[in-house]
């Protein structure tokens, strides 16, 4: 998929607003939190507003209006941090909370008006700086990710839950990729969050010339994007091979992404091991791992698979989605979260009932044999992807909220 780039036009803007995200670039860092920065970050370029990225991990040094955190802890705050970390001490993230807020608060007398990054862990409750607004972006409360990865629900997983949610009661706004996981939040934390609103995750560029083509995409090959885990049903998708593959000569599997394990409570296993279970030896010469895969040959994947698969457990607001409708694939996703907000049954593709293999199964059977189907979906799915998903046109939906906030009302409209 293109990665979203910083332009001349927006080096010579001065930041207003500002981002963290866990690593950068794109290409070196495929993430559901960098995905929607660098769209975000090219429609505000489009409207004319700069933007800089604050980055965990990665970030070249130099690079226009990015800032590597990671380089810039110093070796004593490395050493703490690590300690911290393997002694499990709570406050492990002191050290880098500290260098966040400063890098924030060195940015503000030069234009810095806010400053957004997602809940986790309740960091951005700690990046107070005088005269930043602070907006809280949904991108996946632990309350409602950690069951669907598996995870045990201890005294760790409290703490974190607990500090997410202070953190998104105090921020100044409050912004949510789906309709599902605000409401989930004020139910969860009883919050009323009158200072609140959905905005979809922006998808990337993609000319239509580049888009899935049904005379191009390989006949029965079924891609399927994401984490070897719980969360993202990696252990479906195994079984749903396997009952196809094993009805159909002609069916294969492209699974691109990391391993991370299936996880239910203290237990662990491997993709390779799982196949070895759930996958006859005859059948996985068409099954494909491709473990982490850049961006650009996801791109070439999503054009060449038959349809593309999202069997999550749960998701907020997928961008493995909203990239599908970008390129106009077929789709079958499971019915939960945000995906069904993207996802209209039998309209742009197919939804199953989550957690459901042999809905999957079926769901992937039919649009393998109704190609027509299948290209009616897909072309749904591109006009959905020109219509709600374009970065300009999110970008400009996120400054209008941006200005609702106290304080941010002239953001983008000061004289250059």
């Amino acid at each position: 998929m293109p990665e979203s780039s910083v332009t001349e036009t927006e080096s010579r803007l001065e930041p207003e607003v500002a981002f963290f995200v866990p690593g950068w670039p794109l290409a070196e860092a495929p993430n559901g939190i960098v995905s929607y920065v660098a769209a975000l970050r090219e429609g505000l370029d489009l409207c004319g507003v700069g933007s800089s990225v604050f980055v965990g991990r990665g970030g070249k040094t130099g690079e226009a209006n990015v800032v590597p955190l990671s380089v810039r802890l110093s070796l004593g705050d490395r050493i703490e941090r690590f300690v911290r970390t393997r002694l499990r001490v709570p406050d492990r993230l002191a050290p880098f909370a500290a260098l966040l807020r400063k890098e924030v608060g060195a940015r503000a007398p030069r234009g810095l008006r806010l400053f957004e990054m997602e809940e986790s862990f309740g960091l951005v409750d700690r990046i107070r700086v005088p005269g930043v607004a602070r907006v809280a972006r949904l991108h996946g409360p632990w309350f409602v990710n950690g069951p669907a990865l598996g995870v045990v629900e201890d005294a760790a997983f409290r703490e974190r839950v607990s500090a997410e949610g202070r953190a998104i009661s105090g921020a100044d706004g409050v912004s949510a990729p789906s309709v599902d996981v605000l409401a989930r939040v004020r139910d969860y934390y009883q919050l009323e969050l009158p200072r609140a609103e959905v905005i979809p995750n922006p998808g990337p560029s993609v000319d239509r010339a580049a888009t899935w083509r049904p005379d191009v995409a390989r006949p029965k090959q079924v891609l399927f994007v994401g984490r070897f885990d719980r969360h993202k049903g990696g252990d479906l998708v195994v079984q749903a091979f396997a009952r196809l593959a094993s009805e159909d000569p002609e069916v294969e599997l492209v699974f691109a992404g990391p391993d991370r394990g299936l996880t239910e409570g203290d237990s662990k296993i491997s993709l390779d091991d799982y196949i070895s279970r759930h996958v006859p030896s005859a059948l996985r010469p068409r099954l494909h791992v491709l473990g982490s895969t850049d961006p650009v040959r996801i791109a070439k994947l999503r054009r060449e698979a038959q349809l593309v698969i999202v069997p999550s457990r749960y998701e907020n607001f997928p961008m493995a989605v909203v990239e599908a409708c970008a390129y106009g694939c077929p789709m079958v996703g499971a019915a939960t979260g945000g995906i069904a907000e993207i996802i209209s049954h039998e309209r742009n593709g197919l939804l199953f009932k989550m957690g459901d293999v042999d809905e999957l199964t079926a769901a992937i059977r039919r649009l393998l044999d109704r190609p027509a189907e299948a290209a009616a979906f897909a072309e749904a799915a591109r006009q959905d992807y020109e219509l709600r998903f374009k970065p300009e046109t999110l970008a400009a939906r996120t400054l209008d909220f941006y200005r609702s906030i106290p304080r941010c009302g002239d953001i983008g409209q000061r004289p250059k």
